[in-house]
């Protein structure tokens, strides 16, 4: 999969925040909300060219859960994992497509600009979760 679009989401007790190259972006969304449309269901259940794609990129990833949703009026699957430090969620076309790739990161990997955007704007918020969001956007 080719990226070609990477943004960065910080999620504090404030909501959910984007960092997109130097800007933040404060979006209206909950937990709940995103989570929302996901359906959790048995890894066992996930189509064989999902499981395969996603333990052919992440050949030590240890898989922690599975999921099913509607992405653009097609059937997607989630793949939530973990490798060593890192937690990431892979989402999935039945064809083994990936979508959207969500990688947790240290805040300290945040480029300077937006660490210094955070720390100007929601200083006195403390940080739950960082986030690398990676697309396809062809």
């Amino acid at each position: 999969m080719k990226i070609t679009a990477v943004s960065v989401r910080v999620r504090a007790g404030i909501g959910l925040v984007s960092a997109a190259s130097t800007s933040l972006e404060l979006m209206r969304a909950s937990a709940q909300e995103q989570t929302a449309q996901e359906q959790t269901i048995a890894c066992e259940k996930i189509p064989a060219a999902v499981r395969t794609a996603f333990q052919d990129a992440y050949p030590q990833a240890t898989i922690r859960g599975c999921a099913k949703e509607v992405k653009k009026g097609k059937t997607a699957y989630e793949i939530s994992g973990t490798e060593g430090k890192i937690g990431r969620d892979v989402l999935f076309y039945e064809d083994g497509t990936p979508i959207v790739i969500e990688e947790t990161i240290d805040i300290a990997d945040l480029p300077e600009a937006v660490r210094k955007a955070w720390n100007e704007r929601f200083a006195a918020h403390a940080v739950e979760l960082v986030e690398r969001v990676m697309r396809d956007t062809r």
